[in-house]
């Protein structure tokens, strides 16, 4: 499987993104992790749904710690490794409909 994106920092930027991640998934993600997982207070399944101050991180242990929102993040230097990706073909091509996937859990 591969690893959860947890932080995205451009290039020669100073800052960077976290991302929120669902209540579940957080709990999964959380359990092969050293540092704790951005989610949200309330049990959320959708993406949209954490579209909320309302946070917390959930550690390796499952053990949650509110987030203030209103708190200045903290300086630190990106972490983790780089993935490696590939160059798509020229010649691939993309639908202009793709149809849905649905992925079971």
């Amino acid at each position: 499987m591969p690893h959860a994106v947890r932080t995205w920092w451009y290039p020669g930027d100073s800052t960077g993104f976290e991302f929120i991640y669902p209540k579940e998934q957080a709990r999964l993600l959380a359990k092969g992790l050293p540092e704790s997982v951005l989610t949200t207070k309330a049990s959320t399944t959708t993406t949209a749904q954490t579209d909320t101050q309302e946070l917390t991180r959930i550690s390796s242990t499952g053990q949650e710690t509110a987030v203030d929102p209103n708190a200045k993040p903290t300086s630190s230097d990106p972490t983790g490794s780089v993935g490696a990706g590939e160059v798509a073909s020229p010649t691939l091509v993309i639908p202009s409909n793709p149809v849905p996937v649905k992925v079971e859990d």
